[in-house]
This record gives structure tokens, sequence and C-alpha cells, in this order.
């Protein structure tokens, strides 16, 4: 019997656990936690390459190597982008989920 995929595991790992992630993230911008932002992004950049989510992960590089230079607004705008670019990376990916 042939069970999920790698592929499909990741991707419902992803979908499962980002919004999580994001809201720590949120969470961690809002304190004011530059490291704990950091820490975040790094590793979110990672799976976001991972999957092949490479606007999303350049996205999470920006605020990682950029973030503590960056003025409120732009972080704030730099998390609006990167919630955006996520909401269309899920639906990218779980069209794939459905048609494997």
């Amino acid at each position: 019997m042939n069970g999920p995929s790698l592929l499909e595991k990741m991707g419902r790992l992803y979908l499962e656990t980002m919004p999580g992630n994001l809201a720590d993230l949120e969470t961690a911008i809002r304190e004011g936690a530059a490291d704990t932002v950091r820490s975040i992004t790094h590793k979110l950049k990672s799976v976001a390459g991972t999957i092949g989510a490479r606007s999303l992960a350049k996205l999470f590089n920006d605020l990682e190597a950029n973030g503590s230079a960056m003025s409120p607004d732009e972080v704030d705008e730099t998390l609006r982008q990167i919630k955006s670019e996520f909401e269309r990376t899920a639906a990218a990916l779980q069209r794939e989920l459905i048609a494997a």
C-alpha cells in the first residue's frame, strides 16, 4: 500500500505549521525581539526555499538581514508582503497536493 509521498508530507506539514510560525514572527516583531525575529526568519527562509517558494524566501531573507535597520513601517510592509506571498504559496501548494 502506497502512503503519501515525501513531497506531500512536507507540503502538508508546511501548511499546518506556517500560520503559527507567522504568528510567532509577528509577535516577535511587535515585542521588538530582534534576535527572535532573525532566528524565525532564518528558519522560515530555509523552509520556503526547500519547497521552492523563492519569492517568500527572498522576503524572509530581507527581513532577516535588514530588519533591525528598517523603520517600523518598512517592517510592517515586509510582514504584509510575507503574509500575502504565503497565501499565494499555500494556495499553489494545496492545488499541487490535490493533484498528487
